[in-house]
């Protein structure tokens, strides 16, 4: 009885496992194509600098020093920026990607 009931589960447990690595193939595939880790590492990056930005002008009262929080911080978002475009040029735009940024 247990045989036939290992036998009768093996084949459903097979195939779910190369369903499941099937999807996890087009999933890393797609995100590739998306540059999701990337991009994740970029916010990861600049959510970093705006924080240690907040804390350097939240304990500081001298504006010279804010200013330059700020000029630095400017600096550094138009460096990612630029880094984002360099990144995305090599990439084609689908139709549903041009919608999705619109909104």
């Amino acid at each position: 009885m247990s045989a036939e009931l290992g036998e009768l589960v093996r084949d459903p447990v097979v195939v779910l496992m190369g369903v499941m690595l099937l999807f996890a193939g087009v999933r890393q595939s797609y995100s590739f194509s998306i540059a999701d880790a990337e991009l994740i590492k970029q916010y990861e990056f600049m959510f970093r600098i705006f924080g240690n930005a907040r804390r350097r002008i939240d304990a500081t009262d001298d504006n010279d020093e804010i200013r330059r929080i700020l000029h630095l911080l400017g600096d550094a978002a138009l460096g990612e920026h630029a880094q984002w475009i360099l990144m995305h040029r090599e990439r084609s735009l689908d139709q549903g990607e041009v919608f999705r940024m619109g909104s």
